[in-house]
């Protein structure tokens, strides 16, 4: 081992332990028959410090590696062959705003072609089988799934109607009108020989003379009018009816 070691003066501007490893490698160099531990003796510094700079020099070839160093073989370049083939990308999930875009579209290619059809109870019956299947999707978006559901209930409320008929008429004008239409279209011995069945014939004869104002006596219904109310044979044939049953 060597006499002890002169520690040069640190450069200004460097931190201490750059100067450490910077004396660590002056005194290696100037010793590099020198073991570790008598390099440590010799320099004064720690071990970690002189073991660091020792790796440094070898790495750059300024110092030769120990003898029981393991020797560190270049890896071997695999063949294209050899690499494994990279995993398919498993296509991006859909989100709700591409999903409700694609139902929507679904819809509308299914209304042009029931309109085709030209059958409106069938498109009906189509429109609320897909908005109720709409309104149960969990992967569609909640006001999308609401809207369909909506309208699912409208359709249904919509079939109801068309079956019931129309409501009750809220005015004596509405309900006279309907009237109006149904008579024309039965003819009046029809009409007056159901309004007989449904009152009696008093209380048929009592209306009319009320509704024309006429007198008990001078007043009263010739034999054709009174025979418009006469009950017809339960076997006589149901006939449309003529000019002189709505002119009458």
């Amino acid at each position: 081992m060597s006499e002890r070691f002169s520690v040069p003066p640190r450069p200004p501007g460097m931190s201490i332990s750059a100067a450490k490893i910077l004396q660590a490698r002056t005194y290696i160099l100037a010793h590099p028959t020198e073991s570790k531990s008598e390099q440590v003796i010799g320099s004064g510094l720690s071990e970690s410090t002189i073991a660091r700079a020792r790796r440094d020099l070898i790495e750059e070839g300024r110092l030769p590696a120990p003898r029981n160093a393991p020797v560190k073989e270049a890896p071997k370049p695999k063949a294209v062959a050899d690499q494994p083939a990279a995993p398919a990308k498993s296509p991006a999930p859909a989100t709700k705003g591409m999903l409700d875009h694609k139902a929507l579209l679904d819809l509308a290619q299914m209304i042009d072609a029931l309109v085709d059809l030209g059958d409106e109870d069938e498109i009906n019956r189509r429109l609320s089988k897909q908005a109720l299947t709409f309104a149960l999707r969990t992967d569609l978006h909640p006001d999308t799934r609401m809207t369909a559901s909506m309208q699912y209930h409208k359709l249904k409320d919509q079939a109801k109607a068309k079956d019931l008929g129309p409501g009750k008429p809220k005015t004596y004008a509405l309900a006279l009108g309907r009237l109006k239409d149904m008579h024309q279209a039965c003819g009046v011995k029809m009409v007056l020989t159901s309004l007989r069945e449904s009152f009696g014939t008093d209380a048929l004869l009592a209306a009319l003379k009320d509704v024309f104002g006429m007198e008990d006596t001078a007043d009263a219904p010739s034999p054709e009018a009174a025979a418009l109310v006469a009950s017809p044979s339960p076997s006589a044939p149901l006939q449309a009816p003529g000019a002189s049953d709505h002119n009458a």
